[in-house]
């Protein structure tokens, strides 16, 4: 496995990106400077270690560099984006404490899992389960004698009950991720078909899977299908966007329209500088 670098576009802040609530958070892990987790390539997932070097991003692994690139959002006008976003003070701000920071593209699947677990949960107890998940039913590998566990293949996956996933710590939310592993399974929501496809048909397809509701539809939306006008609501986006933009009598709904009208496409975008924002914020 050779070692390998990518020269992003600047503004890129690694860190940032994958410590920033989206499901590279989950199952990333720094050592020494050095990140190491998985990416999904032609349905395997792949151990990667990612390192930055100022300018240069230093990668290990058998996935391409182009999957490498889609995966971390390397390929996106980054300056453009916040030419489109920078629209008051309060955004400028959080651009430039977080600036180089990438909406990335993981697996839709992946991306499920992880965000219906999310239902009223927090970031550490969401990695705890993703870990106790690919330690208990995934296979072991390294890099460069670090340990990583991958997540089990579909073939396993599918084959979990409630009570498996309740002893993984998923809670009430187990049977959720039994039954639309199922769905899943048997096409009754295709994922693959929802790529390339508009916001709005993403999520009315990505709801009829149990569990998923609003949030973790846009959720889905946004850091699978690359749809960066999502702006999911959570209780972080909603007492920032209430406190910062006084919308303290507005629903999600019309604080999604708020947003929609002043970040248009890349209201997503917004979203997540205003999420890690608010997560970094006392």
């Amino acid at each position: 496995m050779k070692t390998r670098t990518i020269k992003p576009k600047k503004p890129f802040n690694l860190k940032y990106t994958l410590y920033s609530g989206q499901p590279p958070n989950f199952i990333f892990n720094k050592k020494d400077n050095s990140h190491y987790g998985y990416i999904k390539h032609n349905s395997k997932y792949k151990p990667i270690r990612l390192k930055q070097k100022q300018t240069e991003l230093e990668i290990k692994t058998k996935i391409p560099k182009t999957k490498v690139k889609k995966f971390l959002g390397i390929n996106h006008d980054l300056n453009h984006i916040y030419s489109q976003i920078n629209t008051d003070k309060k955004i400028q701000k959080q651009i430039d404490n977080f600036n180089g920071l990438r909406i990335t593209k993981s697996d839709p699947q992946f991306s499920i899992i992880s965000f219906i677990v999310s239902a009223n949960n927090c970031i550490r107890n969401i990695t705890s389960f993703i870990t106790n998940l690919t330690e208990q039913y995934g296979e072991k590998t390294e890099i460069d004698g670090y340990q990583i566990n991958l997540p089990p293949e579909d073939k396993v996956l599918f084959k979990l009950s409630e009570e498996d996933f309740k002893k993984l710590k998923a809670g009430y939310r187990s049977k959720y991720l039994e039954k639309t592993l199922e769905m899943i399974k048997n096409k009754q929501v295709d994922l693959n078909s929802l790529h390339h496809k508009k916001h709005t048909e993403v999520k009315e397809k990505l709801m009829d899977l149990m569990g998923v509701g609003t949030k973790i539809s846009d959720c889905i939306s946004l850091f699978s299908y690359s749809n960066y006008e999502a702006f999911p609501i959570d209780v972080n986006i909603r007492r920032s966007m209430k406190k910062n933009y006084n919308l303290k009598q507005h629903s999600d709904k019309e604080i999604q329209i708020f947003a929609k009208n002043k970040w248009g496409e890349y209201a997503g975008y917004a979203q997540q500088y205003i999420y890690l924002d608010a997560l970094t914020t006392p």
